[in-house]
C-alpha cells in the first residue's frame, strides 16, 4: 500500500533493506584512540625522564694558549687563520716598530779614539826628537871645536835635561795612551750590551709549538696593544673538557668517576667522566621582596673524555654548549 502525503510524496512502508557498512566513523575512532595514547605515552616518557635522569648545560673548553705581542703596535701581518694545523718555529704574525730609533753615533768614543792616535803621534815625536839628541860624536867634536871646558859641561848639562824632559813626556803620554784605550774598551763593551727598546724593532711572532689555531683574534693592519691576544693556540695534546652546572639537588648523582652523557649541538651523543664537582652558592631574590634574598646552592663539575676518540670528538666543539645528562 502507498500513500502519499500533501506534497503528494509517497510513503512507503515496505521494509527498505540492510545499508551499506560505512568504515570511515571506525577510522576516526581509532585516529582519536591513537592520538590519545601517543599523549600518554609522551607525558608518561617525559615525566620518567625527569624523574630518572638530570639535565644541564654545559660548555666545552679545550685548553688554548693565547699568543700575545710583546709591545704595542700595527699588526703587519697575520699569517695564519682559524682551524690551520702549525709547526713550531711557523710565523704566526709580525708587528711593526712602534717607533724608529736612529743609533746616534757615540760622540765621546769617537774623540778618544782621535785622542788615542794624537798621542802615539806625539811619542813618536818625541821619541825621534830623544833619537837627535843622542848623537855623541857631534857632541864630541863641538867640544873639541870649542875647547872651552865651562862651555861643555854647560852644554851637556842642558842637553840632559831636555833628554830627561823627552823622556817624562813620552812615559806620560804612554799612560795617557794606556788609560784612554782600557777606557774606550770598556765603553766598546757597554754598547754591545746595550739593549735596544722592544719599540724599535719589528717584532716576529712564531708558534711556540706544535699545534691547531683555535681562534684569531686581530687581523692584518689592525693595532694591538701589549699583552692583548691575537690567536688562541691549542697544543695537539691539549686537555678539553666540560663544564657544566647543576643543581644542588643533583649532588647525590654526580659523583667523581661517574658516567655522564653528552650531547651536542648537531645531535651527536658521547660519554664523559666526572672529574671534579665543586659546589657554590649564589644570591637570589626571595619571592617579590626587593630586599630579601635566599642563597642556592649550584653543584659545578668538570668532565673530562673517557678516551682519546672521545677527546679527539669533543676538540670539534670549543666552546660551544652541549646537554650534559646524569643518571639517578
Amino acid at each position: 500500500m502507498k500513500l502519499h502525503n500533501r506534497n503528494r510524496t509517497y510513503l512507503n512502508t515496505l521494509a527498505e533493506g540492510t545499508p551499506e557498512p560505512d568504515i570511515k566513523p571506525r577510522v576516526t575512532r581509532w585516529i582519536y584512540f591513537g592520538i590519545l595514547i601517543s599523549a600518554m605515552l609522551y607525558l608518561t616518557y617525559i615525566v620518567s625522564d625527569r624523574v630518572m635522569y638530570r639535565d644541564a648545560t654545559g660548555q666545552v673548553e679545550v685548553e688554548n694558549i693565547a699568543i700575545s705581542a710583546s709591545h704595542s703596535g700595527r699588526l703587519e701581518t697575520v699569517a695564519v687563520v682559524e682551524g690551520q694545523v702549525v709547526k713550531k718555529g711557523e710565523l704566526i704574525a709580525k708587528i711593526a716598530a712602534s717607533r724608529d730609533c736612529i743609533e746616534q753615533p757615540d760622540k765621546s768614543a769617537n774623540q778618544l779614539r782621535y785622542d788615542i792616535e794624537l798621542n802615539k803621534s806625539r811619542i813618536e815625536l818625541f821619541r825621534i826628537r830623544l833619537g837627535n839628541l843622542k848623537q855623541p860624536q857631534q857632541e864630541e867634536l863641538i867640544r873639541r871645536a870649542l875647547e872651552v871646558s865651562r862651555d861643555k859641561k854647560s852644554q851637556q848639562e842642558k842637553l840632559r835635561k831636555e833628554k830627561q824632559k823627552i823622556r817624562e813626556e813620552i812615559v806620560l803620554l804612554s799612560r795617557e795612551v794606556k788609560l784612554q784605550k782600557k777606557k774606550l774598551s770598556l765603553q766598546d763593551l757597554s754598547a754591545m750590551n746595550k739593549t735596544v727598546s722592544v719599540e724599535c724593532e719589528a717584532e716576529i711572532i712564531l708558534a711556540p709549538f706544535d699545534g691547531v689555531i683555535q681562534g684569531v683574534l686581530r687581523r692584518s693592519q689592525e693595532f694591538t696593544k701589549r699583552g692583548d691576544p691575537i690567536v688562541m693556540l691549542a697544543n695537539e695534546q691539549a686537555s678539553v673538557s666540560i663544564f657544566a652546572r647543576f643543581e644542588q639537588k643533583d649532588l647525590r648523582s654526580l659523583s667523581v668517576g661517574k658516567i655522564l652523557g653528552i650531547t651536542f649541538p648537531d645531535g651527536e651523543t658521547s660519554r664523559g667522566l666526572v672529574n671534579t664537582v665543586y659546589s657554590a652558592d649564589y644570591a637570589q631574590l626571595s619571592g617579590s621582596n626587593p630586599v630579601k634574598r635566599e642563597l642556592r646552592g649550584t653543584v659545578r663539575v668538570r668532565v673530562s673524555a673517557i678516551d682519546e676518540q672521545s677527546r679527539q670528538q669533543w676538540k670539534r666543539y670549543d666552546r660551544m654548549d652541549v646537554v650534559v645528562r646524569a643518571e639517578k
